[in-house]
């Protein structure tokens, strides 16, 4: 993402199957989006487009994303920015007797 760009956090609770109750947290960009040739491979390990860097960030938080129960996953399309979608499920409150 160049200069003068923005990102958005948002989160919200839902259901998705097979999870239940989750909380999803999108992270999006207003950049030049993702080509579609790169998307199937951004969550390999050691893959990056860039010179600097170790291609694992978002091989690692794809990993714990999975091994809280949940998903990471892109959607994107170029020019039109990117979102990162993280589908965790949600624990029951607790709800503590009162004395």
């Amino acid at each position: 993402m160049g200069e003068g760009g923005s990102i958005v956090i948002r989160e919200e609770e839902g259901v998705a199957e097979p999870l239940g109750q989750v909380v999803v947290i999108r992270v999006s960009d207003n950049g030049p989006g993702i080509p579609e040739s790169l998307q199937d491979k951004l969550f390999q390990p050691f893959f990056s487009t860039k010179e600097e860097g170790t291609g694992l960030g978002l091989s690692i938080a794809f990993r714990i994303v999975e091994e809280h129960g949940g998903w990471l996953s892109l959607k994107s399309r170029e020019g039109g920015g990117a979102t990162f979608v993280i589908t965790l499920p949600s624990k029951e409150e607790v709800v503590w007797p009162r004395s």
